[in-house]
């Protein structure tokens, strides 16, 4: 049987389409096919004693040698990994060389590492290329060697300024070390420093706190981190808390800690560029350049035992063990082990929840990554962080409040969906959440 188009009312488009969308912009080769942008991470697994607080993929009394196989396995690594043809090729806007504690290999070591980068990857020539050190490894040859290779930020986890407090924390040096280690690093030229501070650490007493800030402001870093205390399963506090042999300040008081520390760093010039981060901008023009791709999902690659990455939508991490590490490495084996592909909704939560961490994230950048704003897609979550004064949505972009710094863990808990708790499958492990302290 013949059908009617008229019964439709219904005329035929004469008009055929090959392609879509239809607009095109004026390029050229050399900006369309440029390399994707990205930052490295290094991990070195290495420290003197393991804090008590500490989560991370440490090993304590390995000798040199050991030290010397695994940069030998981690240069391999990185010189490697463009190779991966899933991926395009990356200029690479900053280096992360983290851990552990990388500041016990020796200049030569790191040196060769960042040589490792340098002849598998694109650098831009402004690469930011940091170094993590605890205060008894800040050395004034070494810290000469390094900058002579091209590093230009170095972060020194003091944690506090109180030495009953950093030994209880099982810390591997006292407050006259930090101030020391900054005397060498100003000595030496370098203006891009960072000191770590953790509150609420126990016996961490609000005076206490109050100058440890003091203290940390007085040795002229660019910026200064104030870390949350994490409890993470495995770590001595978490047994400790377990078995009611630990006591930590009440919530109260750590968000007094925190708005007090901020509220001293903001009058002495320090403007909040991270929820943990602040920073003078008459001593470098960024926080850490590593931390907004990390935070922004970005393109991040990790290289080195238990190292996260993230490129476009995939996440995966590497082998936590020292051995295991090796062996893939010799064998020509990729060393992740575990890893998973986003779904478009999860990368969207992922994109705000941690982009909440630098204070902001811009509705312009999330509508062109995504093609719909962030109000069309949470507008409960958004509204509902409003109505509580944690977040203002009133500009171009969701920016938390000087309130939403202070609990930013419960903002990010707002983007949380029902599958988040749901029961691990077989073979499953969950990465990235601490305990949750009551």
């Amino acid at each position: 049987m013949k059908e009617s188009i008229m019964a439709a009312n219904l005329k035929k488009r004469r008009q055929t389409i090959h392609t879509y969308p239809f607009n095109y912009a004026p390029t050229t080769g050399d900006d369309f096919f440029g390399p994707a942008h990205s930052a490295l991470y290094i991990h070195i697994p290495f420290c003197r004693k393991k804090c008590h607080f500490c989560d991370y993929t440490v090993y304590i009394n390995k000798d040199g040698d050991v030290r010397e196989q695994y940069v030998q396995k981690l240069c391999e690594e990185i010189s490697r990994f463009p190779d991966n043809r899933a991926f395009p090729a990356f200029l690479v806007d900053a280096i992360y060389i983290g851990g552990g504690t990388p500041g016990l290999l020796s200049a030569s070591q790191l040196a060769r590492i960042i040589t490792a980068c340098r002849d598998s990857y694109l650098l831009a020539d402004d690469c930011e290329i940091s170094v993590e050190f605890d205060p008894p490894a800040v050395t004034a040859d070494k810290v000469s060697e390094l900058i002579d290779s091209g590093v230009n930020r170095i972060s020194v986890g003091a944690q506090a300024f109180d030495d009953q407090v950093l030994e209880d924390a099982n810390r591997a040096h006292d407050a006259a070390e930090v101030h020391a280690a900054f005397e060498t690093l100003t000595q030496a030229g370098v203006n891009h420093s960072n000191i770590d501070l953790i509150y609420p650490l126990p016996g961490l007493t609000r005076t206490a706190w109050h100058d440890s800030v003091r203290q940390a402001m007085s040795v002229n870093p660019a910026s200064i981190s104030l870390y949350g205390l994490e409890v993470w399963p495995g770590t001595a506090y978490y047994s400790w808390l377990k078995a009611n042999k630990l006591e930590l300040p009440t919530a109260e008081e750590e968000v007094e800690m925190y708005l007090n520390a901020s509220d001293m760093l903001e009058q002495a010039g320090f403007s909040a560029r991270s929820t943990n981060g602040y920073l003078r901008t008459d001593r470098a023009n960024v926080y850490c350049r590593y931390l907004d791709f990390y935070w922004n999902h970005w393109p991040t690659i990790g290289f080195g035992v238990s190292s996260r990455s993230a490129v476009f939508d995939r996440i995966w991490s590497n082998v936590k063990g020292l051995k295991e590490y090796m062996t893939c490495i010799d064998a020509h084996l990729s060393p992740i082990e575990f890893g998973r592909v986003l779904s478009k909704s999860e990368e969207m939560r992922r994109v705000v929840i941690r982009g909440m961490k630098t204070c902001r994230v811009p509705k312009k950048q999330f509508m062109e990554r995504f093609g719909q704003g962030m109000e069309a897609i949470f507008p409960n979550e958004i509204a509902s962080l409003v109505e509580d004064g944690l977040v203002d949505d009133s500009g171009d972009a969701l920016t938390l409040t000087r309130m939403g710094r202070a609990l930013a863990n419960n903002v990010y808990a707002r983007f949380f969906v029902a599958q988040d708790d749901e029961p691990l499958a077989d073979g499953q492990v969950s990465i990235g959440r601490s305990a949750l302290v009551e």
